[in-house]
């Protein structure tokens, strides 16, 4: 089996970001009941979160966004996932505040992950994580697939991942679930 080589991320993690994942942590560890919550109240744009927090709209995009991600040049990324309507799933950009989501990729199949590694945008949607390069302002002009999966129909009965060979002939992914393929 090949040894699958974490990535080394440098830099610092955008402020949004930050902020969003100490949001997620902030109820871990806080020595409360099992179960219990704090009362949550309104924080704005008709969210409810802790007493303090206030929440504020960035942009308007698709109905229904599944994720988001910021570039290195601060820029927003989303992806939508319709799971049951899909005229909307893709990924958008959102240059700045304010401006309209525009559509950079469409027909995929529900993208639930992006995340932006060396350049490269990485989408993972059903199936599939596919790596998206030189962005010219309004499209991709290069696209790899990094790995693909069973079919919708067969994801929750196989195991099996096969993946793309790198142009040094050797697996970018392999085997990461252990089933003979």
């Amino acid at each position: 089996m090949a040894r699958v080589r974490r990535p080394r991320v440098r830099g610092r993690l955008p402020a949004p970001a930050l902020a969003a994942a100490l949001l997620l942590l902030a109820g871990c560890g806080s020595g409360g009941k099992a179960g219990s919550s704090p009362a949550l109240a309104g924080i704005g744009a008709g969210l409810k979160g802790p007493t303090g927090l206030t929440a504020s709209v960035y942009a308007h995009g698709p109905p229904t966004t599944a994720v988001l991600a910021f570039d290195p040049q601060g820029r927003l990324w989303l992806s939508a996932a319709g799971l049951e309507a899909h005229a909307h799933d893709g990924v958008y950009l959102i240059p700045r505040p304010d401006a309209p989501a525009q559509r950079v990729l469409a027909g995929l199949d529900d993208p639930l992950g992006l995340a932006w590694y060396q350049g490269s945008l990485y989408v993972a949607s059903v199936g599939r994580v596919d790596a998206y390069g030189a962005f010219n302002g309004t499209r991709f002009t290069r696209h790899r697939t990094i790995l693909t999966g069973p079919p919708r129909s067969c994801a929750a009965k196989s195991r099996s991942v096969r993946a793309s060979k790198s142009p040094s002939s050797s697996p970018t992914v392999s085997d990461a679930l252990g089933a003979k393929g």
